[in-house]
């Protein structure tokens, strides 16, 4: 397929991306909790209360290069954690990948590109969440979390919550899972496009 610069163009394949219209729940002056199920909504205000029981639940964003290279740290501890304790590599296993992300934080951190987030409640670490930010919309592209065996604390909804209530503040369009089925996606996200793998 020759695309309108005369680029011949493949697609190897194509998947499901989940996303957050937050425009659109800023217009409408709804809750974001209420837009889910019912299910999903006492999960995570259960697990918002379990969670302070440790101390107030806080949102941090990196706010130097510095600070998000040591977030991409405690992210990638969390991270390698959680997958090496089921016997997979995880996305630290490839040292390419971190090599390209920890010199496109360097680069492109101080142009509002690159968002790290961590989440804490009291002293104690919920999660770690490294995202992209374009032209209004933030990619939740990598993560890290703090898992206990009380599964109702469910890490990754709260941190999600939390980013996606930050990002709604701060006057962002879009909060876009990305590709993947993830149960916590559908649950999070009521809209949905799709992404192209392309050549």
């Amino acid at each position: 397929v020759l695309d309108e610069h005369g680029i011949d163009l493949r697609i190897l394949r194509t998947s499901s991306s989940r996303y957050v219209d937050l425009e659109e729940l800023r217009q409408s002056g709804r809750d974001y909790l209420d837009t889910l199920s019912g299910n999903t909504r006492y999960q995570i205000r259960r697990a918002l209360r379990k969670h302070e029981t440790a101390g107030p639940l806080t949102l941090s964003a990196a706010a130097t290069v510095e600070d998000a290279h040591v977030y991409f740290d405690r992210m990638k501890e969390l991270h390698q954690a959680y997958w090496t304790g089921k016997g997979k590599p995880g996305s630290f296993a490839n040292s390419r990948w971190e090599t390209f992300h920890r010199r496109l934080i360097s680069e492109r951190f101080d142009n509002g590109e690159i968002q790290l987030i961590g989440i804490t409640a009291g002293d104690k670490t919920i999660g770690y969440l490294y995202n992209f930010v374009k032209n209004g919309w933030v990619y939740a592209l990598q993560s890290g979390f703090h898992y206990e065996p009380n599964h109702t604390l469910h890490p990754g909804y709260v941190s999600h919550y939390r980013a996606i209530e930050y990002n709604l503040k701060r006057g962002a369009k879009i909060y876009d899972f990305l590709a993947g089925d993830a149960q916590y996606k559908s649950s999070l996200a009521r809209n949905d496009h799709t992404l192209a793998w392309v050549v």
